[in-house]
């Protein structure tokens, strides 16, 4: 684990709030099939494999109409045409990161607050941590509406306090590896840590307060 803001002080955590897709799971296999799949349906442009790792995180129906400049109704038909294939296949080509269950045992133990906060369909998430078995470790599961409702990070943190009744927010951190967490924490006023081991970049875990690279990171952070 680094600690990237060295100044900074560490508050007793009372409250994690992690992210899914890249911090919790290592879901990018079945999510680049999906995307490849709406991408041939479309007869879009073929995505190089940098660019597809882009869409991993962000909302879906935005990462369609930027990169490839398709309309409202074009993103949503593309993001539609992904849902098909995720939901029979690229849900379970899925796994949790290494140490995840047991981080998450360890920290319940120690009476921290556990939440989900994700841009993923509801639905979709309490599929994922229900077969895997992690969603008896949430309080609190927030994820986004089919109809593309509930998908930005802030609104959905926002969410969980709002659920928890909890408004001590120096005791609270967003664990995510996409800057969205970071931001979206950042908004709400609470600590950002970012999941080194995900999907993101260097320059986008800069941002974060502290930085973890393997999910168990996260024990050295509590007092």
């Amino acid at each position: 684990m680094m600690k990237l803001k060295g100044s900074l002080p560490m508050p007793a955590l009372e409250l994690i709030i992690w992210d899914l897709d890249g911090t919790l799971t290592d879901s990018a296999e079945g999510i680049l099939n999906a995307v490849s799949y709406a991408v041939r349906q479309m007869e879009l442009s073929p995505l190089t494999p940098e660019e597809a790792r882009k869409f991993i995180g962000p909302p879906l129906h935005l990462s369609f109409q930027n990169h490839f400049s398709l309309t409202d109704r074009e993103a949503r038909r593309a993001v539609d045409i992904f849902r098909e294939y995720y939901r029979e296949k690229g849900i379970w080509e899925n796994k949790p990161y290494g140490g995840v269950r047991e981080t998450l045992e360890k920290l319940k133990k120690r009476g921290v607050l556990l939440a989900v906060a994700t841009a993923k369909p509801l639905l979709f998430a309490r599929r994922v941590l229900n077969h895997f078995e992690l969603e008896c470790y949430f309080s609190v599961i927030e994820g986004s509406c089919f109809d593309g409702r509930k998908t930005d990070k802030y609104e959905l943190i926002g969410h969980v306090l709002e659920r928890l009744d909890f408004h001590d927010l120096k005791h609270a951190l967003m664990v995510g590896d996409r800057h969205y967490d970071i931001l979206g924490a950042q908004k709400c006023g609470i600590l950002s840590c970012a999941a080194a081991y995900g999907y993101g970049t260097a320059k986008e875990w800069a941002l974060a307060d502290f930085c973890i690279d393997s999910p168990e990171g996260i024990l050295s952070l509590l007092r």
